[in-house]
């Protein structure tokens, strides 16, 4: 189909039954060179990639006969296919090998330590039992440490933790991209981070049984210092009950534009010397001509004389109003507040008639 140059690079690239990605490279390159259309020349590689693995697979079918040995499979006995030996199921007929018998090292390992006397010998057993060579015996190995590192009541635990962090080492050094490998690695990961924990509580609590006045001591401070810290909190100065306290904040958030915050400050205060924290936020909002706002921010601690004060807020307003030229807005203030602010008053001399035509009367004669 080609010229006999890239007929014999492909044969030789898929002499293995395997197309490595430089083997297409070299592959493309030499196509490119000859000016070969390249989608093309990939669909003929893919497509007699696919032919040989089906011869492959062919041969192989008719040249394995069935059999009933079982234990390091490499081929499955029914279909001939090529398997992992760690693997309990074949990938292409979905046989499932039976009677394969038990991991070798893990076994050894297993009767090393029951033949060991005390458990010092059964920890150095551990440690020096040789790490299996094989992938499949490596994984195997890994798999029956894993609850045997895991269990905190078992004194070995920890020299079996040891033996599996050196597999997992070998293990990366072999075949370190292998992805059946990381399962295994996240299991160390997790056991180091869980076992740096132990160790920490472990030498805290030695370290307190070996120094029980210390221990003591420093906790009897540990309960006085929390004790103050709770009662400096429940009793310090805030913004709600210290007038000083509540005035600088005020003051600041004003400095800063922030009314919303300087709103906050007095809604909250409770405490002495109400009537002035009101005033300078009333104040601060007559100067910036937010005068509805201004108007709402009144407060009386002395009841009979709250008409008059009332009153008086409302002439600061319009006065402030009538300062920048605002004549049309204070008659309309005058009217729209006098009546939400003297609703209830029938009589007297704060009735909402009589407050209305004490400010006109202001307005009138400014």
């Amino acid at each position: 189909m080609y010229n006999e140059q890239i007929e014999q690079l492909i044969k030789a690239a898929l002499a293995d039954g395997v197309l490595t990605e430089k083997e297409k490279q070299v592959l493309f390159k030499r196509a490119q060179e000859q000016g070969l259309d390249l989608d093309e020349f990939e669909m003929v590689l893919d497509a007699r990639l696919v032919e040989l693995k089906k011869s492959e697979k062919e041969k192989t079918t008719q040249a394995a006969p069935k059999s009933n040995k079982y234990g390091d499979v490499k081929k499955c006995p029914m279909c001939g296919a090529i398997v992992q030996a760690y693997q309990a199921k074949c990938t292409e007929c979905g046989h499932e090998f039976a009677n394969v018998e038990a991991n070798s090292s893990a076994l050894k390992l297993a009767e090393a330590v029951m033949a060991a006397k005390s458990d010092n010998d059964k920890y150095h057993c551990i440690l020096h039992f040789p790490i299996p060579n094989t992938k499949a015996d490596l994984l195997e190995f890994l798999t029956s440490l894993q609850p045997k590192m895991q269990d905190v009541n078992d004194p070995l635990s920890s020299a079996y933790f040891k033996k599996y962090q050196e597999c997992i080492n070998k293990a990366q050094l072999s075949f370190s991209n292998d992805p059946l490998l990381k399962p295994y690695i996240e299991t160390l990961a997790a056991e180091e981070k869980a076992l740096k924990k132990k160790r920490v509580g472990n030498s805290i609590w030695n370290w307190c049984k070996n120094h029980k006045k210390m221990s003591i001591a420093i906790v009897v401070v540990l309960i006085m210092l929390i004790y103050t810290a709770i009662e400096s909190m429940m009793w310090s100065p805030t913004t709600s009950n210290d007038f000083n306290t509540c005035k600088n904040e005020l003051i600041k958030s004003l400095d800063k534009n922030d009314v919303e915050t300087a709103k906050r400050l007095v809604d909250d205060y409770d405490a002495g010397a109400k009537d002035e924290i009101y005033s300078i936020l009333r104040t601060y909002m007559i100067k910036n001509g937010m005068y509805d706002d201004a108007a709402e921010y009144v407060y009386n601690e002395r009841e009979w004389d709250a008409d008059e004060n009332n009153f008086n807020y409302l002439v600061d307003c319009v006065n402030a109003m009538l300062a920048n030229g605002q004549k049309a807005e204070a008659k309309r203030f005058a009217e729209r507040k006098a009546t939400v602010f003297y609703v209830n008053n029938e009589s007297g001399d704060y009735t909402p008639v009589k407050v209305i035509n004490k400010l006109n009367t202001i307005i009138e004669n400014y």
